[in-house]
């Protein structure tokens, strides 16, 4: 059973996901069937997550629930803390960030006890991006450099690009674009080695504000494009509706109120579809947008 539990957990990484869920509910039948609770748990996290990766917000949240009633029945902490963390990141994009930071406090609480380093810098990485969304790049450089210390410290390559990267994007968003592109470059490098689309998706947003800064619009709008292929193939839904809406801003701003207006639409009918609140936001700012291109 371990051993299907850790084979979807590889698929999960490699972004296979439809192969992911198939083996963590083979392991979910194979815990139940032998009274296992830490695989059971395990495996509704499991299950939880792909739900999760594929945007699909209320079914990950329910299996997310069945994991925590089972991991406090047995006491298993870690996966408790783990749970907390994933929870959190549903909540995050549903920008329901109140709720998004109180699970990971609630996480933080349970792995000061626990001592799990590797989970404690997920938790603190997943923070500092909450904190990105609130517009806050201060407290997500705070969280990230916290979440960097330890991932060094593990000697974790995959953690230690990803804290790269989120510090490059929040530096290059607070305008310090020698460190955002000092970090950049770091975390370019490591997802090159061990081919990581995740982190190179943040690479290509945080090239594309460099270029954007730069006026290098043609380069900005590639970069951007380039983070889109990666959700889309993906299908992370969430991150491809702000990914529109990120290019729309961007070509807004280059003067390009035709672009701008369809990347906004697509971006609405994304959050409405994920039934998320800030469709309201590009719904204003494609109004907003329309009344200047007839002007």
């Amino acid at each position: 059973m371990k051993a299907i539990c850790e084979s979807a957990h590889i698929l999960e990484e490699q972004n296979e996901l439809e192969k992911a869920m198939k083996y963590f509910k083979k392991s979910l039948d194979i815990s139940q069937e032998a009274d296992f609770p830490l695989g059971i748990g395990n495996s509704y996290r499991g299950i939880g997550r792909i739900h999760w990766r594929k945007s699909e917000h209320e079914e990950a949240i329910l299996n997310f629930e069945k994991s925590i009633e089972i991991s406090k029945n047995s006491s298993n902490q870690d996966l408790l803390a783990s749970v907390y963390i994933d929870l959190g990141n549903i909540y995050d994009e549903k920008y329901e960030t109140k709720k998004a930071i109180e699970y990971y406090k609630k996480s933080l609480d349970v792995l000061e006890k626990v001592h799990n380093l590797h989970e404690t810098a997920r938790a603190y990485g997943n923070l500092a991006v909450t904190y990105q969304h609130l517009d806050d790049y201060n407290k997500g450089i705070e969280y990230n450099t916290k979440q960097l210390t330890i991932a060094q410290n593990l000697h974790d390559i995959n953690l230690i690009g990803h804290g790269y990267a989120n510090l490059s994007y929040c530096f290059a968003k607070i305008d310090e674009f020698i460190k955002a592109r000092e970090y950049v470059n770091k975390a370019e490098e490591i997802a090159l080695k061990i081919d990581s689309e995740n982190i190179m998706f943040i690479v290509y947003k945080t090239n594309a504000s460099i270029c954007k800064h730069e006026e290098r619009w043609d380069e900005a709008i590639s970069y951007f494009k380039k983070s889109m292929e990666i959700v889309d193939k993906l299908n992370a839904l969430y991150y491809l509706s702000d990914a529109h809406f990120e290019l729309g801003l961007l070509y807004e701003e280059k003067g390009d109120p035709k672009n701008a207006k369809k990347h906004f639409n697509i971006a609405q009918e994304l959050y409405s579809k994920l039934g998320l609140e800030k469709a309201s936001q590009t719904i204003k700012k494609f109004q907003n947008t329309d009344r200047r291109s007839n002007k």
